[in-house]
C-alpha cells in the first residue's frame, strides 16, 4: 500500500480524468450502439413516454389517453391523467397500463384491486365506474408554420371495472 501512494498522488489528475470519462462519456456511447446497453444507474435520463420520431417536416409521438362515461348523460369524455391518477403523475399512465396495475390481467384479485383503486377516482370526476376506454394515439405535429396536430388511433382497450 505504501508503494501505491506515490503513484496515486503523482497521477491523481489523470486518474480523475479517466474516471470522469468512464462515468460521463461511456453511457452515451453504449446507448448510441444499442438502447438496451444503457448502464444503471444511468447518467442519461430514459426517454419513456416522451420518445419522439423526427422527420423532415414533422415530429411524431405516441400517447395513451383515457376516456370515461359521464354519469349524468353517458357521453364518452376524456379523463385528465393527472386527475385520474393523483397523487401519481399523469405521465405514468402509459407505464401503469402496459407494465403495471392497470394492465390487462386474468387474475380476479388483481382486477378487484384495480376496480377498488379506480372506481372512487372515476366517481370523484363525475364519471361512471363500470368501464373505461384507453386509447393509444399517434400524433403528428408539423415543425413550423402550421398548428394542426393529426391524431391517428393506433389501438383501443376497454377496461371493465365491474
Amino acid at each position: 500500500m505504501a508503494r501505491l501512494l506515490p503513484f496515486l498522488s503523482a497521477y491523481r489528475y489523470t486518474l480523475l480524468s479517466a474516471g470522469l470519462v468512464v462515468v460521463l462519456i461511456l453511457p452515451p456511447v453504449l446507448r448510441s450502439v444499442d438502447r438496451s446497453w444503457e448502464p444503471f444507474p444511468a447518467v442519461l435520463l430514459s426517454g419513456g413516454g416522451s420518445v419522439v420520431s423526427t422527420h423532415r417536416d414533422s415530429v411524431d409521438t405516441q400517447v395513451l389517453r383515457a376516456y370515461g362515461y359521464r354519469s349524468k348523460d353517458t357521453v364518452l369524455v376524456p379523463i385528465p391523467p393527472d386527475s385520474l391518477l393523483h397523487p401519481v403523475p399523469g405521465r405514468y399512465l402509459s407505464y401503469l397500463f402496459h407494465r403495471g396495475a392497470l394492465g390487462p390481467t386474468d387474475d380476479p384479485a388483481a382486477r378487484r384491486e384495480r376496480r377498488d383503486w379506480l372506481a372512487p377516482r372515476l366517481n370523484r370526476l363525475g364519471l361512471k365506474d363500470t368501464r373505461m376506454l384507453l386509447r393509444s394515439e399517434s400524433l403528428r405535429m408539423p415543425d413550423r408554420g402550421r398548428d394542426t396536430v393529426v391524431a391517428t388511433v393506433v389501438s383501443e382497450w376497454w377496461l371493465e371495472l365491474d
